[in-house]
């Protein structure tokens, strides 16, 4: 926890366009889906519209605050999981300038949870499952009744910091495209943050990285940015394993710089 695969999934070099991206807090291997589909790594459901339909489905609602200032956040959308089958039910709007955000026609159920991620270009605010958790295991359930409006599912996000570098060839020198970048929790093996795509000369940058730090991964075995690389995946700084990677260190609003990998072509 999503930046082309450019943030549909997530990324591109140096930019973040609209769109999504956030990885799934589950696990690694769903980095590659998310990156393809673009929001939690499920595609969304457009919320169906209608008298009639509002009378046989419910609505979700919330407030997206900065967890430092408590200030609304305006651009952050929220995704309705269903957690029976993890999948994404449904995708706000962007917040508005008072932080409020709505779902509607999501049809009646228990056990809801919902995640926050950027969806506009310029916010930079660490994803967030309700209430207030890193990892979807840990969220909240609620449930969402026929004619209601299941409220208050507030969220206060906190605003991350970015990491970039470049990634080449052990052999040759030359850049390497096309690589899933992906920001991990130094706390646990799941992606923390929104992943990018090496562009044409190598570079990515990532954004809305967690200040607890990350642990970067590269994961060349995937075709969410467009192909599999004959590469071995790695991790920062040339480690094969989560254990043994180095942590980058992130600072709000600051770009760690010069988080280059070396990449060994697979045998």
């Amino acid at each position: 926890m999503f930046r082309s695969l450019k943030r549909t999934g997530i990324a591109s070099a140096s930019e973040a366009p609209p769109g999504g991206g956030l990885l799934v807090r589950k696990s690694r291997a769903l980095a590659a889906v998310a990156a393809v589909a673009g929001v939690v790594g499920f595609g969304a459901v457009a919320a169906p519209a209608g008298a009639s339909t509002a009378a046989t489905t419910g609505s979700v609602s919330g407030v997206v605050k900065n967890a430092a200032t408590g200030k609304p956040v305006a651009g952050v959308c929220v995704n309705v999981v269903q957690s029976s089958d993890n999948t994404t039910v449904g995708t706000s709007k962007p917040s508005s300038k008072t932080g409020a955000w709505k779902l509607a026609g999501v049809a009646p159920a228990t056990g809801y949870t919902a995640i926050s991620t950027d969806c506009t270009s310029g916010t930079n605010y660490v994803g967030q499952w309700y209430k207030n958790q890193d990892f979807q295991a840990d969220a909240t359930m609620f449930a969402v009744k026929a004619g209601k409006v299941t409220k208050k599912i507030n969220f206060s996000l906190s605003e991350g910091g970015y990491v970039s570098g470049t990634v080449t060839d052990s052999s040759t020198g030359d850049p390497v495209q096309d690589v899933l970048v992906v920001a991990l929790w130094t706390t646990a093996d799941q992606a923390s943050a929104y992943s990018v795509c090496t562009s044409s000369t190598g570079a990515y940058k990532l954004s809305a990285v967690p200040t607890s730090g990350a642990i970067v991964w590269f994961d060349t075995g995937t075709e969410a940015c467009g192909a599999s690389t004959p590469y071995n995946q790695e991790y920062y700084l040339n480690s094969a394993t989560y254990g043994s990677a180095t942590v980058v260190g992130v600072k709000a609003g600051k770009v760690t710089r010069g988080i280059d990998q070396a990449l060994t072509p697979s045998s």
